[in-house]
């Protein structure tokens, strides 16, 4: 099943609405700021 979900990004520029292609995190992950 596919939902919308909410995801900040950081600061891309000039940009606004870009679609998000991919996202390389699964569930239960865990994501901290400065992670690259």
């Amino acid at each position: 099943m596919s939902q919308i979900v909410e995801i900040k990004v950081p600061d891309i520029g000039d940009f606004k609405d870009v679609p998000v292609i991919e996202v390389l995190v699964k569930v239960g992950d865990t994501v901290k700021a400065e992670d690259a």
